[in-house]
């Protein structure tokens, strides 16, 4: 469904590619700048009002998902979305629908949300400035039963189940912020987030860890 490398080095000036052959590439709002590793380059956030926006098509409704993402605190710790997607039609209550995020605490999370909580699994490991992890959620739907778990490093850290009722299609997608109901951005901590990537199924253990031991390979 969409996959962003994020490793332009102008600054998206000409948008972050989408590689997954969906065609769903991102523009950045904010000042979102390209910072050079040894990968290329890499997404840093200010921790201000920085986004990219990849909602060039609406995503149908589906039950089952996974969302991927590389992330690192440059700074401080504190909350960080790193994929989320939403349907922006809701009111007040539409801030996100699914999303995988570090929390205040940094610890990763992945979260379906109308509202109020409907399910969110949380890590048990606690990231610290400076360091690169993977996180992976994902996402069954049965009905109006779902069940998600959240991933650190290609190991599974926390399952969570929930009943409730999102809002869908999925309008918006975004990577390093929220977008609410009215179109404000729900801030993130300075960070760098790297290789984002979302599937319309349930990846296997043995996916996540492959894609943790290699981040490039694979398709979406």
């Amino acid at each position: 469904v969409g996959w962003w490398p994020l490793t332009e080095t102008d600054d998206y000036a000409s948008g972050a590619a989408d590689i997954s052959g969906s065609g769903n590439n991102g523009t950045q709002s904010g000042g979102v700048i390209s910072e050079v590793s040894l990968l290329g380059g890499v997404a840093s956030f200010d921790g201000s009002n920085d986004i990219i926006d990849a909602s060039a098509y609406t995503i149908a409704s589906t039950s089952a998902m996974t969302m991927a993402g590389w992330v690192r605190y440059t700074s401080t710790v504190g909350s960080v979305s790193v994929l989320n997607i939403c349907n922006d039609s809701g009111g007040t209550t539409a801030q996100y629908t699914r999303n995988i995020a570090v929390t205040s605490s940094g610890n990763a999370a992945c979260n379906v949300q109308s509202g109020t909580v409907i399910a969110q699994a949380v890590g048990s490991t606690v990231f610290d400035i400076g360091e690169w992890h993977l996180v992976v959620g994902t996402f069954n739907k049965v009905g109006t039963s779902y069940d998600v778990e959240v991933f650190v490093d290609g190991v599974s850290e926390a399952t969570a189940s929930g009943t409730g009722s999102e809002l869908t299609p999925y309008t918006k997608t975004c990577v390093g912020g929220a977008r609410r109901y009215n179109g404000a951005i729900t801030a993130v901590e300075p960070c760098n987030i790297q290789n984002v990537r979302l599937w319309n199924r349930v990846l296997t253990a043995d996916e996540i860890w492959s894609i943790y031991a290699n981040p490039w390979l694979g398709s979406n």
